[in-house]
């Protein structure tokens, strides 16, 4: 192969990671499955953010419904009487600023699930409770 011309890249099934290792771990003796792969002379660039940005259309949500965010978040960076569409950026802008604890959100819906598996794992033949406010019938 002439020197200045590149090799066309390959497809490959291994990782970027084991091609660059192999890569630079060669001594250039010998030939292998490795010279015909090109690694990149500059690292692909990170996003700046890791953070994932929440995509959600708050306007397919009724008034109500954003109404009932902005008292449950006690948001008050609007009057009562604001219209559906002032209401959406200010409810998508409190939506993207929280953060989540992802372990945590985890460790505790897999509480969840353990905790409803042992419930219905409990003797089926147990009758339901009764409502509170069921009314008897006397029998005469």
């Amino acid at each position: 192969m002439e020197h200045g011309r590149k090799r066309p890249l390959r497809a490959s099934s291994r990782p970027p990671s084991d091609l660059t290792a192999s890569a630079n771990a060669g001594n250039g003796a010998g030939s292998s499955d490795d010279e015909d792969y090109e690694v990149p002379s500059q690292p692909v660039p990170q996003r700046a953010s890791t953070r994932r940005q929440p995509k959600v259309d708050f306007s397919k949500l009724d008034a109500a419904s954003l109404k009932k965010y902005r008292k449950l978040h006690d948001m008050d960076d609007l009057p009562p009487g604001a219209s559906k569409e002032d209401m959406i950026p200010a409810v998508a802008k409190h939506f993207s600023q929280q953060v989540v604890d992802e372990k945590d959100t985890l460790v505790n819906f897999a509480l969840s699930l353990k905790r409803h598996y042992l419930q219905t794992r409990q003797s089926p033949q147990q009758p339901l409770k009764k409502p509170r406010n069921a009314t008897k019938v006397k029998a005469r």
